[in-house]
Parts: structure tokens; C-alpha cells; sequence
């Protein structure tokens, strides 16, 4: 019996040497696209890591320099500027959206550049939990949040009534949700984090609140969307300019380069600019 196992795992052998031959002689496309695979597999895996980096889990090419953040970008999210230096993260917690993000502008537009993160940004106690991510403003969710919506206006009652890609669960979708600083130390500490943008209805001084003052002071320049005293609009919100950001902004060691103008405050939403004090 052993000599017929034995005389059989040759014949096997040989079988197999013969096949992949002749695989090799009449199809050779087939091994030459497998070739052609493993070499693209290597390339753009030399991309994302033939430089070092300190720290960080993210991985960026070696012509990356620079970082900006985009937290909550919905449809129109900041893109890299000219020149090949700078990288855009951009975080949505819709995930139809991150899916259309991924393909027109990390796919398509701006490959090695543009990346897309599937999350939503808040500190504790919501931080390291999948929460609900609620829907408002019809198809593309414009006014999306993680906190319920007080307002009793249009935008407020459509929720999802059709999704981006067609129709969709009622209300919210359950999505992880990451603290500020997670975000930060993800991203190695040789790149500089130039620009951070938030827009999260609602939660965008949570979202700073989530990482530590070293941390934050890491982003050269922020611009964030504050609300009027007069327009709570999400219940669970402590989002107001005067009285929330600006005391904490000059804790952090930031100066507000656009101050508000009289009248300005009756406006329901303003992007308030900060800039770094060094």
C-alpha cells in the first residue's frame, strides 16, 4: 500500500507540473495578467509605504506633506489643493455618501489624495459606540446629526425619505462613532495637519472637546459651524459662538479671524474661522 501511495503522489506531481506548462505555453496571457497583478499589488502598496512615518495608523505616500480634515462633508467636501503635497481626509457617518465619496473623488478625482472614513466624530458619551445617525433634508440628508433635531421646519421632517441610492431604513442608521483624538493620533506626526473642518449639525464643539489641547494644537487652522443663541436646533447642543466656542477656542490657543459683524448673530448658522496663536 505504501508503494502505491507513494507511486500515486508522483503521478499527481508530474499531472501538476504538466498542467501548469501547458497553461504557460497556450494561454500565457493568464500568467502573464497574474504577473501583471502582483506587480500592481506591489506598486501601490510601495505607495502608501515606502516612507517611514512617526506614529499614526494611517498610511500616506511619500509626496504627502500636509493633511486637511473634512469632518461631516456630506456631497461637497474640501478637495486637495493644487500640487501633490496635500491629502484630504474626509469623515462622513452617511454611508451612502461615503460610498459616493469613494467613488468620484478617492477613486476617480484624486487618487492617493482623498480619503473617505466611515465614521462620526463626538467624544463621551457617545465616543466608542455605534449610535444612531439620524436623517433630515430629503435625498442627501443635508442636515443629518447624531442628536435629535428640535426644529419643527421642512428639513426636520423629511427623514430619509429616500436615501442617496434609493430608498432607505426610516430615520437613522446605527454608525461607530470615534473620539477627535483617535481621529488625530491616527495621522503620523511628521505630516502637518494644516486645515480641520467640521460641519456635524450640532456637534462640531463636541467633536473638539473629544481630543486633548495637545492634540487639537496639531491643526495649523479650523473652521467650524457654530449656531445664534436664538436657533437651538438639535436638542442636546451647546453650540453657540459667544458663549460656548470662543471662551474654549482661547483655552486652546486659537484667535477667531473673521468676528461677527452686528446683525450677524441673528443668522442661524455661522462658520467661524480660527487660527492657531504660535
Amino acid at each position: 500500500m505504501f508503494t502505491t501511495s507513494l507511486f500515486q503522489g508522483v503521478v499527481f506531481l508530474l499531472v501538476g507540473v504538466l498542467i501548469g506548462s501547458s497553461l504557460s505555453v497556450f494561454w500565457p496571457g493568464l500568467t502573464a495578467q497574474n504577473s501583471k497583478t502582483d506587480s500592481l499589488v506591489k506598486s501601490e502598496s510601495s505607495k502608501l509605504s515606502s516612507v517611514p512615518r512617526r506614529g499614526g495608523g494611517m498610511k500616506f505616500g511619500p509626496q504627502i506633506k500636509k493633511i486637511h480634515i473634512n469632518v461631516g462633508p456630506n456631497v461637497s467636501p474640501i478637495t486637495p489643493p493644487d500640487g501633490d503635497d496635500t491629502a484630504v481626509v474626509a469623515v462622513e457617518a452617511n454611508l451612502a455618501i461615503a460610498n459616493h465619496l469613494r467613488e468620484k473623488f478617492q477613486k476617480t478625482l484624486f487618487p492617493h489624495r482623498f480619503f473617505v472614513v466611515s465614521c462620526a466624530v463626538a467624544g463621551p458619551p457617545l465616543s466608542h459606540l455605534f449610535q444612531p445617525f439620524r436623517f433630515y433634508n430629503g435625498n442627501r440628508g443635508d442636515s443629518s446629526s447624531l442628536a435629535e433635531a428640535l426644529s419643527k421646519e421642512w428639513w426636520a421632517t423629511q427623514m430619509n425619505v429616500t436615501s442617496f441610492y434609493g430608498p432607505g431604513p426610516a430615520g437613522f442608521d446605527f454608525v461607530p462613532v470615534i473620539p477627535l483624538q483617535d481621529l488625530l493620533d491616527s495621522i503620523p506626526t511628521d505630516l502637518e495637519i494644516e486645515f480641520l473642518k467640521t460641519d456635524t449639525q450640532g456637534f462640531d464643539l463636541s467633536v473638539l472637546k473629544s481630543a486633548s489641547r495637545e492634540a487639537i494644537r496639531r491643526v495649523a487652522r479650523i473652521q467650524s459651524e457654530t449656531y445664534s443663541p436664538a436657533n437651538k436646533r438639535y436638542a442636546a447642543e451647546n453650540n453657540r459662538l459667544i458663549e460656548d466656542w470662543i471662551p474654549f477656542m482661547k483655552e486652546m490657543g486659537y484667535q477667531l479671524t473673521n468676528p461677527v459683524k452686528d446683525g450677524r448673530l441673528g443668522v442661524a448658522e455661522y462658520d467661524a474661522l480660527w487660527q492657531r496663536i504660535d
